[in-house]
């Protein structure tokens, strides 16, 4: 627009130039008709002069203006390149971010989520270590109850053994007195006694190895069985599943 403003302004020029020539020519021709017109057209030829360097000029600042104005163009190209590759840019920083928005909502929910099993996975751990201690007290009470289930039974069984050798003893005793002489009355008062003794510690025997077997020992149900036939019987003679059910 600059160059084509000064284009028109250099033909202007031109053709003021061009009349003020033909002008000149009119009166260089007066002058020599009219030697008084001299001074009149070295001021013209001045004149002239001047507008010629005027028109460099303006031809000298036309040819630096359109010089700038390819600069200003090339550097607006530049510019919109660089533009261009800003906005090309900033899309694929959009998609990225979207990207990473996406990854952090991911990686937040299995935050929470890891959050939530720690928080299950403590209380499942708090859980099982207080049935842990629980069952560690109840195996060492277990364990001292057995103990002591034990060192019973080993007594019955020791006492039973004695009671057994005595009736043995008692029973040879019995045997070298004369078979036709019937037995003196404390005689047969100790062999009952020996018996009734024995029956006895049979029984806290078997009850004692029932209570450290457990609720699931077989004794129980064999008791309960045998007590549903004793319900037919006689009272007397006491059985071993009476003596038995009578220490429960």
């Amino acid at each position: 627009m600059v160059a084509s403003k000064l284009a028109q302004q250099l033909k202007l020029e031109r053709d003021k130039s061009s009349g003020q020539l033909i002008e000149l020519g009119k009166q260089h021709h007066e002058l020599k008709r009219f030697a008084s017109l001299e001074n009149d057209i070295a001021q013209l030829n001045e004149t002239l002069a001047e507008r010629a360097k005027q028109v460099a000029e303006t031809m000298s600042e036309r040819d630096t203006a359109a010089e700038k104005a390819e600069i200003v163009e090339a550097e607006v190209e530049r510019l919109q390149k660089h533009l261009s590759s800003f906005e090309e840019l900033a899309d694929t920083l959009r998609i990225e971010m979207s990207a990473k928005e996406t990854e952090h909502g991911r990686l937040m929910n299995e935050m929470s989520e890891m959050r939530r099993e720690r928080k299950d996975a403590s209380a499942r751990y708090n859980e099982v270590s207080t049935q842990l201690t629980t069952a560690q007290t109840e195996l060492k009470s277990e364990k001292r109850r057995n103990t002591e289930l034990q060192a019973k039974l080993d007594k019955l069984i020791t006492d039973f053994s004695d009671a057994q050798e005595k009736l043995e003893r008692f029973t040879r005793k019995g045997s070298a007195t004369n078979a036709e002489t019937e037995q003196p009355a404390e005689f047969s008062k100790e062999n009952a006694a020996l018996r009734e003794e024995m029956a006895a510690l049979a029984a806290r025997m078997v009850a004692a190895t029932a209570e450290k077997e457990g609720e699931n020992s077989p004794i129980h149900s064999l008791l309960d069985a045998e007590g549903s036939v004793d319900k037919g019987k006689n009272a007397s003679p006491k059985s071993l599943a009476s003596r038995i059910r009578d220490l429960r």
